[in-house]
């Protein structure tokens, strides 16, 4: 016969204690590990005084042009920054992790309502308690959910707007941050967007909607270039307030699609392309005109789904004649390229898929026609360096063609065959291709 150790719990009360404290202490251990564990110059950063090297050094790898004290208000935002760092070490740790701080400098560089010391955070996962940070110094009243996305894209763009509806603004003083000009009705749907959405699927989904739109064209006009950029026209995003113009054409494009009945929603990547070319044209065109003989922005005023749908053709079948391509050379972006041995029951032996950039104007050219998409129009931004195109192959054979944003590190597009959507395993090469090469994807 044995006797129990007197450190041992005896009661059932002492034995349920010492559970919980096993499980706290398992997740401050673990709470650690995801917050210092992967770099260890973030606790250093947070502990070391202001003007100390590892801070300094620190903040300015993960925050790049941002972290500069000659800019205009920069020394104030750095003030804030480190009074965030600071309040978020003693309260909320889980947010000091490196692709939040982009995030939590936009929050230092507003001007805010609410003494940060006041602040208690009011949930425990990481994003409740970015929205109770970000509600507590910037927000007046309750905000929108889907806007505080705004801040978590590390970028500008939707953050005034956001800011603008948090502090009661009115639909008036919203309209220059808006793409296009949105009625009483409109802002209303907005508003009510549902929670879990970007500002700019917010911002599509109404104007879908307002167009009498379905939920098949509302996914195919969200799955194209126009539902992750602003102003685009192939060549990347611009600012809102320069955006007028191109924002008005887009929005005639969902309205003249949501009309026609019968148009496949499929159509709508391809067309994206086609009507870009067709803009790109006219404007160039212009440029080479007299003022008085210029001709006005190509629009789709007028035009048949027919006429539209014939032009898209034999623009296609000419893009697509590699033997009349001129072998030009693209210069490489930078990133690394991709393979992997992936083993695919019931295939016993591992089949071998690369991620490669496309170099060349004839290997554009082939991929489009191999995937049946109008890769090629491509060809200008490509040199230009805005973006570089990748090709994610099985075995030797193109399955998926990337478009990456090269100076926003960000993956934008991905389309297989026939313009379709990723597979789970296409999906997950991406995932991990664009984490080696430290990218965002927002397809």
């Amino acid at each position: 016969m044995f006797t129990m150790s007197s450190t041992e719990p005896t009661t059932r009360r002492q034995r349920k204690r010492a559970r919980e404290e096993r499980v706290q202490a398992r997740e401050a251990q673990v709470q650690a590990s995801l917050v210092y564990g992967k770099d260890r110059d973030l606790l250093r950063a947070v502990t070391a005084k202001r003007n100390g090297d590892s801070a300094e050094g620190y903040w300015h790898k993960h925050l790049g042009k941002f972290w500069d004290a000659e800019r205009p208000g920069r020394a104030q935002a750095r003030e804030q920054f480190y009074q965030i760092v600071k309040a978020l070490d003693r309260k909320a740790s889980n947010l000091l992790v490196p692709e939040l701080l982009g995030a939590l400098w936009l929050v230092a560089e507003q001007k805010w309502v609410r003494d940060l010391d006041e602040w208690r955070p009011k949930n425990k996962s990481r994003e409740g308690r970015f929205r109770s940070l970000v509600s507590h110094v910037l927000m007046k009243y309750p905000t929108p959910q889907f806007l505080f996305s705004a801040f978590l894209d590390s970028s500008p763009l939707w953050v005034p707007l956001a800011i603008l509806v948090g502090q009661g603004g009115s639909l008036k003083q919203a309209q220059e941050h808006l793409p296009i000009p949105f009625t009483k009705r409109m802002w209303h749907m907005f508003l009510n967007s549902r929670a879990h959405c970007t500002v700019l699927e917010a911002i599509r989904t109404v104007q879908v909607d307002i167009a009498g739109g379905d939920r098949r064209v509302l996914q195919a006009v969200l799955g194209s270039p126009i539902g992750n950029r602003i102003g685009s026209l192939g060549r990347g995003a611009v600012p809102v307030s320069e955006a007028g113009p191109i924002e008005a054409f887009w929005h005639e494009f969902i309205v003249w699609v949501c009309r026609q009945g019968m148009l496949d929603p499929n159509q709508i990547n391809p067309l994206y392309d086609y009507l870009s070319h067709c803009r790109q044209e006219r404007a160039q065109e212009n440029l080479q005109r007299p003022v008085a003989e210029r001709r006005e922005s190509w629009t789709l005023k007028g035009r048949t789904v027919a006429s539209v749908m014939r032009g898209m053709e034999e623009w296609h079948t000419h893009l697509t004649k590699v033997k009349k391509i001129v072998g030009t050379l693209y210069d490489p972006s930078g990133f690394n390229p991709g393979i992997w041995d992936v083993k695919q029951p019931p295939n016993p032996n591992p089949v071998i898929w690369t991620m490669e950039e496309v170099l060349t104007a004839k290997r554009l050219a082939l991929e489009g026609k191999t995937l049946r998409h109008c890769v090629y129009s491509y060809g200008g931004s490509i040199q230009s360096g805005a973006i570089s195109i990748w090709s994610l192959s099985e075995g030797g054979d193109p399955k998926v063609t990337v478009e990456v944003q090269n100076k926003l590190r960000r993956i934008v597009q991905a389309r297989g065959y026939l313009n379709r959507a990723l597979k789970p395993q296409e999906a997950n090469l991406l995932t991990r291709w664009a984490r080696d090469n430290g990218l965002q994807i927002q397809i």
